[in-house]
């Protein structure tokens, strides 16, 4: 796992290499979120993680680092 910080991930926008993938829950992406990034929330993951490209490079994110761990934990 990799971590990388905003200016990095803002960097990364716009290639279409990478996906954004936001595994907060759904209140706490409707205060707001990435224009672009797909969200599935965690508690989720296991059973929809087949929607995610696998030729993509995905960063992921939620609101202090811990939930995006596991995920990456759980996709590598």
């Amino acid at each position: 796992m990799k971590e990388v910080t905003t200016d990095e991930t803002a960097k990364m926008l716009d290639d279409p290499e990478v996906s954004i993938l936001d595994v907060r829950e759904a209140f706490e992406v409707s205060m707001g979120t990435i224009p672009g990034a797909k969200h599935i929330p965690l508690g989720e993951l296991t059973a929809r993680f087949q929607e995610l490209d696998k030729s993509k490079k995905h960063i992921i994110i939620c609101r202090s680092g811990k939930r995006s761990g596991v995920a990456t934990h759980f996709l590598n």
